[in-house]
């Protein structure tokens, strides 16, 4: 008998379908992990199967035991770790079977501390502990591991397994990790506007790898659906298959995490140097028609500003979007050629060019304001200034844009990376780390850096010296050694830099269109949008140097493997400067 069935359950809240009549099947021990955009019905899904939201229409059968575990531990501060773990149980054998379920989740010991005593791995440990002590017949894990750093993560994701594997319950992981949906479970099911689009079976071999190349093949596809492609140009013929790269162990970053990427434009030349195989040459432009060009973005508005210009109508190829998170994983999935263009701030392209050349550098953007990045505190904290940050937590996206600026800034203050505490997270998680009073400071920018103002936060530190508002245009090899994608680059270029124009004179519009694609409320997109103005130009040498400045930083705080010459990644001539 399966423990979770459901069958055209619907869920609105107001006149909005946040599930759309929706089936869903779990067998006994299954594990199942359900992937999706935000807004797309994730936790609504997960609250129907945990009996907490009963106003469902449809047919809901859910596990008679059903435990949760949510993104944050929610535990009693006032209660020990083993008193959250056996709260609610009546049985006399309560507390020892609290200190076994501890002890399987690696705490033991650890029974008598305090929450505030625990570090945020342990809180959810003890969260993990609590749903197993029932013996649940399923466990819902809502991205129970989203606020962990990365080292945390990955111990966390093994103990899920091997709790799994000696218990198991049926259980249902909400993740927006494609890469950690593909370790844990046996079964993938995307979701999409309230409905299930896509549900893959995964009979990788156990124990898992994010290397695999088989694993990382299956994220890029998983990728591509989260992606939400789509043509902009229907009359246009179709595309000829691209030869695929093969994958290599690198990709696994840009498919363990959903990013953006830059745009790009070159003409035929000698570029660089890529490590003995000769100087690197852009291919002359030819006939774009026929060609799609994989524009990857995140969420920053780029496309909803495409989009709302009108800026690709009556392009003669196609246009394939790709949503992603930030820029690193971006500049990975275009050495490994699976995307062709795309947009990253300053710091990702120097940690790419660390590791792999596979990219070229062709057009910089410049935030009207100047400034792309800010460190923010909450309103009520006594840090003032960048100084009193030491012996802090600072949360930032590891390689972002962010991470230099915060790593520019502390050298202004005097200070070295050493004298805080720096927590690597997903820009998304690294808010909700801060919102939730986890780390004192954010270095981020739009629109994370606007939702933590909303909250309350106040900017210690933003713009020049620290950060100068720049963006860069990036291509992939694979496309700028394709003549018809070559010619598409050349064009679009011109088209986002009117899309950037437009933006000046229709804010409000683009801060619409904005919030529409994103699901972000008006009054983020409306507050972030003047501060996303920008132009696109050639890289010059001003935006070069500031760069070059940047990747010193960055070699000599140890960040690098190896110095970073910025010219050898610049390719100029497929982009004019304005009239």
């Amino acid at each position: 008998m399966s423990v979770v069935t459901l069958r055209g359950v619907t869920r609105r809240f107001g006149d909005q379908d946040v599930l759309r009549d929706l089936d869903l099947t779990i067998e006994p021990g299954e594990f199942v992990a359900v992937i999706g955009r935000s807004g797309s019905g994730k936790t609504t899904l997960l609250r129907v199967l945990a009996g907490l939201d009963p106003e469902a229409d449809g047919h809901v059968e859910s596990g008679a035991r059903p435990a949760v575990v949510f993104q944050d531990a929610r535990l009693l501060p006032w209660r020990t770790a083993l008193q959250n773990v056996t709260l609610g149980l009546r049985d006399p054998d309560a507390d020892e079977r609290g200190r076994r379920a501890l002890a399987e989740v690696g705490l033991q010991g650890r029974e008598d501390a305090w929450p505030r005593q625990l570090s945020g791995g342990q809180r959810q440990r003890v969260a993990l502990a609590r749903g197993l002590v029932r013996d649940p017949d399923l466990l819902l894990l809502d991205e129970p591991f989203s606020a962990l750093d990365a080292l945390t993560r990955a111990s966390a994701q093994g103990l899920v397994t091997e709790l799994w594997e000696r218990h198991r319950p049926a259980v249902l992981l909400v993740t927006h990790d494609v890469t950690e949906a593909l370790l844990l479970a046996d079964r993938v099911v995307l979701i999409d506007q309230g409905r299930i689009v896509h549900d893959e079976r995964v009979d990788l071999a156990r124990p898992r790898r994010r290397e695999d190349p088989e694993l990382v093949a299956r994220s890029t596809a998983l990728l591509e659906r989260l992606g939400d492609e789509r043509d902009d140009t229907a009359a246009a013929p179709p595309a000829a298959a691209a030869p695929r790269r093969r994958l290599v162990p690198r990709l696994a970053l840009a498919a363990a995490t959903l990013v953006t990427l830059a745009v790009v434009g070159f003409t035929s030349g000698s570029v660089g140097d890529d490590g003995g195989d000769g100087p690197f040459r852009v291919a002359a432009p030819g006939d774009p028609s026929g060609a799609t060009l994989r524009v990857a973005v995140q969420s920053d508005g780029i496309r909803s500003l495409l989009e709302a210009s009108g800026a690709l109508k009556g392009t003669p190829y196609r246009v394939r979007f790709a949503k992603f998170t930030f820029g690193p994983p971006i500049v990975e999935a275009l050495g490994a050629g699976q995307v062709d263009i795309g947009s990253v701030g300053s710091t990702p392209p120097i940690f790419g060019a660390a590791s792999q050349t596979n990219f070229r550098a062709v057009a910089s953007a410049r935030l009207r304001n100047g400034a792309d990045n800010a460190i923010v505190v909450p309103g009520d904290s006594d840090v003032r200034s960048v100084r009193d940050l030491k012996g802090r937590s600072v949360a930032v996206g590891r390689a972002s844009s962010g991470h230099g600026a915060l790593l520019l800034a502390l050298r202004r203050a005097g200070l070295k990376p050493s004298d805080v505490k720096i927590i690597f997270l997903p820009p998304a998680d690294a808010l909700a780390a801060f919102n939730s009073g986890r780390t004192d400071a954010l270095s981020g920018w739009q629109p994370f850096t606007t939702q933590a103002e909303l909250q309350g936060a106040r900017v210690i530190a933003s713009g020049p010296p620290i950060d100068y508002g720049y963006y860069f245009s990036l291509a992939s090899k694979d496309a700028l050694e394709d003549p018809a994608k070559v010619a598409a680059i050349k064009d679009f270029l011109p088209r986002l830099r009117k899309a950037y124009d437009w933006s000046a004179s229709h804010v409000e519009e683009y801060a619409a269109a904005w919030s529409k694609e994103s699901g972000l409320p008006l009054e983020v997109t409306r507050r972030a949008a003047p501060e996303r103005l920008q132009t696109l130009e050639p890289i010059d040498a001003t935006a070069i140097n500031r760069e070059q400045g940047l990747a010193d930083r960055l070699s000599d705080d140890g960040f690098l493997k190896t110095k970073v010459d910025v010219r050898s990644i610049v390719a100029p001539g497929l982009v004019q400067g304005s009239e």
